[in-house]
C-alpha cells in the first residue's frame, strides 16, 4: 500500500514568440497562438517572471514578435493556459542594482559561482551563507569582477577557486558593490543553494 500520493495537473510548456496582445485584460498574451493567463490558483500560483539571467521582468512588456517560455496547465472551463512560470529575455527588467546567481556548484573542494548583475561595473563578493551567522562574519571565498556586456546592457561574473578545506558550503551569498563608490555598503546580494557533486 502506498504511503505517499501526489496528484497534480498535467504541466505544459510553450516556447516561442508572442503572436498577439489583443484582449480585454491589461496583459493579454498569446504565445504561439495559445492564450496564456497568470495562475491565481493558490496551489500553483504565478510568482515572478524572470529572464535568462535571473532578473525579475515585467511579462506585460514583451511585444508581439518577442520570445518567451511559459509553463502551466490548461483550464477545463476556459481552455486557456494558466501559467505559473514565465521567462523572457525580451521583457523589461524591473529593478536596477540587482545581482543574481545562475549557477553555484562545488566538486571536491573546488567551487564555481556564476551570475549576472544590472550594475555596469564593480565586483561580486562570494561568501558562504549560514542563516545563523551575520553577513559580515561569514567566510569570504573571494571576488570576481563584473564584466559589462554592451548587447544586454548588464554584467556577468564567474568565480572559481579551490577552498581551503574540501568541505563544500550548502549555500553561497553573493554581494555586489560598485568599485570606488560603495566599498562598504553593498548595493545588492543574493543567496542560492550549492549543487554539491
Amino acid at each position: 500500500m502506498a504511503q505517499d500520493l501526489f496528484v497534480e495537473p498535467a504541466e505544459n510548456v510553450v516556447i516561442g514568440v508572442v503572436t498577439s496582445r489583443t484582449g480585454t485584460g491589461p496583459c493579454d498574451i498569446y504565445l504561439e497562438g495559445t492564450q496564456a493567463v497568470f495562475s491565481t490558483d493558490e496551489r500553483m500560483p504565478f510568482d515572478n517572471a524572470i529572464n535568462g539571467s535571473g532578473f525579475e521582468v515585467d511579462p506585460c512588456t514583451v511585444a508581439v514578435g518577442g520570445s518567451a517560455a511559459v509553463e502551466g496547465y490548461y483550464g477545463d472551463a476556459d481552455s486557456k493556459l494558466h501559467i505559473f512560470a514565465f521567462e523572457s529575455d525580451d521583457a523589461d527588467v524591473l529593478e536596477s542594482g540587482v545581482t543574481t546567481i545562475t549557477r553555484a556548484s562545488c566538486d571536491r573542494g573546488r567551487i564555481e559561482v556564476r551570475g549576472a548583475s544590472t550594475l555596469v561595473a564593480g565586483t561580486a563578493v562570494v561568501k558562504e551563507h549560514i542563516d545563523t551567522v551575520l553577513p559580515e562574519n561569514q567566510t569570504v571565498f573571494g571576488t570576481a569582477d563584473l564584466q559589462f556586456d554592451a548587447v544586454t546592457g548588464t554584467s556577468i561574473y564567474r568565480f572559481r577557486t579551490n577552498l581551503v578545506t574540501s568541505d563544500c558550503p550548502d549555500f553561497v551569498r553573493v554581494e555586489s558593490d560598485v568599485d570606488g563608490i560603495a566599498p562598504i555598503a553593498y548595493d545588492s546580494f543574493v543567496v542560492a543553494p550549492v549543487d554539491i557533486k
